[in-house]
């Protein structure tokens, strides 16, 4: 609901505030006094483009502020999408600039104007004779249907699971194209990871081990022939180290008796022989272990060779650095392999959706078909009250087979005819503005029942009607009130002497500059402004009587 409207700086307004009442508000005046910049003011609020010719004092800035009563409109949703603090009493605020730039607000937060324009056209909905989209929308058309039939619920439920659907269908989608392409790179990785699978690489120190083996190897005969010669030498036959160390220490014995520092060069050289004789037991199991092995040989050749070829191939140092990359290349193709997987698992995932949106598809479908007769049948009735008797109202609703769209599995259109001996054709095709503005009427009057909706505002729809109909459309627009916000700029006394809280919108001159203002009326002055608009700017005793009788009647 809206609450306060301020205007400042705009067209032909300096400044002027309007509090509105939560039910029906009534807007008059003379033609070109400003009713029409008013809703140029809501629409600008709404997130409309401004021209910076259209400020009234063009070295100053035009703003345009409404306060809103949300408590009732569910709107909690929409403010965490869009990523603002909710309030029950939101302000939506534009600044224009003299050069046209415009900063945008919401309960104080900077907006863009795409989030003013989402939550603004949740707030107002505005139809002139010219200006009724909505009608024509399918989206509009599926939410009465489902509003009489009060399954709203099940439609978010269904628009959510839709949603979600779409979501995965576009990532599946996504994970195919990446893995068309990424086939080329998959089989180019498996052919490394085979080939460095196949040289199972496992220890990073095999290298290291296997050089110095085949350095012994190649050197084994040179080896073995130094151990022999060692052995030889420490006990050959003649001259061996053992040897002649046994004959030093029976020369020391023989003389210990008479010279004492011998005992201590015997026990000396007695620990030599000790250490001689270890040395020479692990040189000899040395010798017994040293091969000529000329097939191990080769063998450590071509496995060293193997890596040789493998790390200049994949322009690395050593083998570690050959297995670090063996990883990652596993890690990449464990990657790349995995958005099958993944893809495998969203399909499998998007197939239960499927079937789930199938089942509350048919359940939207029965509910709707259900309650179109009853729908047509009240549309009819209430254009007959408006003067259109021969009027045909048609709601043809179609399945879509395997198509799904954010409604279920149901195409809609609503279907018009003003006259008598044509077919119901689309809206926008046969419908006149006056035509369509009653239809508009009857619709909101009809869903208004079933579902919340926003403030309405009724710019002059009621032209080309008069007389009875007139009657009937103010009759319409004060019920439609009762349950919403209804804002209606009329020129027909039939309408604006309903119960309501009447505004004038009028020019005043000074300092040479003509401004437009508006004011609330008082039950005498409702009477003066209702005897104008039947009889001109100087009604008689004749034409303030009829005045009076309407105010009162209606």
């Amino acid at each position: 609901m809206l609450k306060k409207l301020l205007v400042k700086n705009f067209a032909i307004i300096e400044e002027l505030t309007i509090e509105f009442s939560g039910q029906l508000n009534l807007i008059t005046g003379e033609t070109g006094a400003g009713k029409s910049i008013l809703v140029g003011a809501l629409s600008l609020l709404l997130g409309q483009k401004m021209e910076s010719k259209s400020v009234f004092k063009k070295d100053e800035k035009c703003i345009i502020e409404g306060v809103f009563d949300i408590k009732d409109q569910q709107l909690k949703d929409l403010f965490l999408d869009l990523d603002l603090d909710y309030q029950e009493e939101t302000y939506l605020r534009r600044e224009i600039n003299p050069e046209g730039k415009s900063r945008n607000f919401i309960n104080d937060s900077p907006v863009n104007l795409n989030q003013l324009q989402e939550l603004g056209n949740r707030l107002i909905d505005i139809h002139s004779q010219h200006e009724t989209l909505d009608i024509n929308q399918e989206s509009f058309q599926m939410k009465v249907l489902d509003g009489v039939a009060g399954q709203i619920p099940s439609l978010e439920k269904f628009k959510e699971l839709w949603t979600e659907f779409k979501k995965k269908d576009k990532r599946i989608h996504q994970l195919r194209d990446e893995t068309h392409q990424n086939l080329a790179e998959i089989d180019f990785l498996q052919f490394q990871a085979d080939e460095l699978e196949n040289a199972k690489l496992k220890d990073p120190e095999e290298q290291e081990k296997l050089e110095a083996e085949f350095l012994e190897l190649s050197h084994s005969e040179e080896i073995l022939r130094g151990l022999q010669e060692f052995i030889f030498l420490m006990d050959g036959e003649d001259h061996s180290i053992l040897g002649s160390i046994k004959k030093s220490q029976n020369l020391f014995q023989s003389i210990e008796k008479y010279f004492a520092p011998a005992q201590l060069i015997l026990d000396r050289t007695k620990a030599v022989q000790i250490e001689l004789k270890d040395i020479y037991a692990e040189v000899e199991n040395l010798s017994e272990k040293i091969q000529v092995n000329p097939a191990r040989l080769e063998i450590i050749q071509a496995r060293l060779n193997l890596f040789n070829q493998l790390e200049q191939k994949h322009k690395v140092q050593d083998l570690r650095s050959l297995i670090e990359l063996e990883t990652r290349i596993s890690e990449k193709l464990f990657s790349l392999n995995g958005g099958s997987s993944q893809l495998e698992n969203l399909e499998k995932e998007n197939e239960k959706i499927k079937s789930e949106l199938k089942i509350l598809s048919e359940k939207l479908r029965k509910g709707r078909e259900k309650v179109i007769p009853a729908i047509e049948k009240e549309i009819k009735s209430n254009l007959a009250d408006l003067g259109m008797k021969d009027a045909e109202f048609k709601i043809d609703l179609k399945k879509e087979e395997e198509q799904f769209t954010a409604f279920g599995m149901d195409r809609i259109r609503f279907l018009f005819s003003a006259n008598k001996g044509f077919l119901p054709d689309n809206i926008s095709k046969v419908a006149s503005g006056g035509e369509l503005s009653r239809l508009v009427l009857s619709i909101k009057t009809l869903s208004s029942k079933y579902i919340s909706m926003p403030t309405l505002l009724f710019d002059e729809i009621d032209t080309g009607v008069s007389g009875e109909v007139a009657l009937k459309v103010g009759r319409l627009m004060k019920k439609l009130s009762e349950k919403n916000q209804v804002i209606a700029i009329t020129h027909l006394p039939q309408i604006a002497s309903r119960e309501g809280l009447h505004f004038l919108v009028f020019k005043e001159n000074s300092l040479g500059q003509t401004r437009t203002q508006i004011k609330p009326l008082d039950s005498d002055s409702r009477v003066m402004e209702i005897a104008k608009m039947l009889s001109g700017n100087n009604p008689g005793e004749f034409a303030l009587k009829n005045s009076k009788e309407l105010l009162e009647n209606l």
